[in-house]
């Protein structure tokens, strides 16, 4: 309970921050070259107008794929029942705008929002084999718990990202929040020493949600990113292996009972173009007991392609 307060409280700060610098007087014209005011980063409707190269809010889509959702968009082919499909969305709000955000006092100005998400669909999950080497004593525990720790994005799987900009820097640190979810299925596969094979169905999730610093100015992030994150979250355990009666199993395979793992993150990402990668130093806690691949420690490294067709809706 002391660490998921502990979470709680990490994301509450950057609120009781903006609560604060909601608070603070804005700058008079002889103190708009103070620390404050260029730490603040304000981004002015001016630049954001320059960024559209209109007057108007913007909303953009991009969709992506495999080969095969190309041939359905230019020949109108069918879709095979394996595929994946993305896509990655980008508002801007300009202020006094009808569509204008804005959320106070904990969240200053929202001026621009980004999606980016994916669905990989198949006729069956991805499996993960364990063997029973002794009564109790199983292989590849590991690679469980690195299932629990990073969902599969592929298979029967999904992921979602939002990201929030500030117009203005929270006490020229906190540009933005971000969430993120991730989630797969697997089939586990459990091989014991009498010869039978027992199988199971589990969905594996993981959640993150905290703020970042956008080091890119506001003019260029369209093409480029370099942001650094703290985040807090969770990974969970669903679906046959976590039904109660599957408890003992997962004391015995895992280590212990609970399907709740609370998490802490530190991350740096950079975007270029269309491709975006990231490291994050994750800690996740242990809770009953340590689980190989999952609990204390660990480096987690991605990369993605967020890019394809193009489309552009105006309001």
């Amino acid at each position: 309970m002391q660490r998921l307060n502990l979470l709680i409280g990490i994301f509450l700060l950057p609120f009781w921050l903006g609560a604060q610098a909601d608070a603070t007087p804005e700058p008079t014209e002889e103190q708009s070259s103070s620390w404050r005011d260029k730490a603040n980063n304000l981004v002015s409707d001016a630049e954001i107008n320059q960024i559209l190269e209109k007057g108007e809010d913007r909303f953009d889509i991009q969709l992506f794929g495999d080969g095969s959702l190309q041939n359905t968009f230019e020949s109108g082919e069918d879709l095979p029942v394996n595929t994946g499909v993305g896509l990655f969305l980008s508002k801007y709000f300009v202020e006094g705008s009808p569509g204008a955000y804005r959320i106070s006092p904990f969240w200053g100005n929202i001026y621009r929002v980004t999606l980016e998400a994916s669905v990989n669909v198949a006729s069956t999950a991805d499996s993960l084999m364990l063997n029973e080497q002794a009564a109790g004593s199983w292989d590849n525990r590991s690679l469980l718990g690195a299932s629990l720790l990073t969902p599969l994005n592929s298979g029967q799987a999904a992921f979602a990202e939002v990201n929030l900009y500030n117009r203005r820097t929270i006490r020229g640190l906190i540009s933005g929040w971000r969430f993120r979810y991730a989630g797969a299925n697997r089939q586990l596969q459990l091989a014991g020493t009498n010869g039978t094979t027992e199988s199971l169905q589990m969905t594996v999730s993981s959640f993150r949600a905290g703020f970042f610093h956008e080091f890119v100015p506001a003019l260029h992030r369209d093409d480029y990113s370099a942001k650094l994150s703290l985040n807090v979250g969770f990974n969970a355990l669903g679906g046959d292996l976590a039904q109660d009666e599957n408890g003992p199993l997962r004391q015995e395979i895992l280590g212990t009972e609970q399907t709740f793992f609370p998490a802490l993150d530190i991350g740096l990402g950079f975007g270029l173009r269309n491709v975006r990668t990231e490291f994050a130093y994750t800690f996740v806690f242990p809770g009953e007991g340590s689980i190989p691949g999952l609990t204390g420690g660990r480096l987690v490294t991605s990369i993605a392609f967020t890019g394809g067709f193009s489309l552009q809706v105006k309001d």
